[in-house]
């Protein structure tokens, strides 16, 4: 079985389970099911965080699956690396490359 995982990141001052996402989320949301298509989704894991299901939301409607939430996929404090961009475009492109 193949398990496609994608993680994208910014972190900012609100309340991390109900912040929404950013203009720049709005847009990346079509990246995703872009990058999906063609690819069999039987369903999607997300963190219960707003901003996670409302990324995935749109890939979720375009498949007609539903989104499982679960808390293990929750955001953790990692010191130094707390507010860093984890992966920029080019990184996260050479990862979808790889997937097909």
């Amino acid at each position: 079985m193949e398990l496609p995982v994608m993680k994208y990141s910014l972190q900012y001052g609100e309340d991390d389970r109900t912040r929404p996402l950013t203009e720049e989320g709005l847009r990346n949301r079509a990246i995703v099911v872009e990058t999906l298509k063609g690819r069999q989704i039987d369903s999607f894991l997300s963190s219960p965080y707003k901003r996670s299901t409302d990324t995935i939301q749109t890939a979720a409607d375009f498949f007609g699956t539903q989104i499982e939430t679960d808390e293990r996929f929750r955001e953790r404090k990692v010191g130094t690396w707390e507010s860093e961009r984890l992966v920029d475009k080019k990184e996260l492109a050479y990862v979808a490359a790889q997937l097909d």
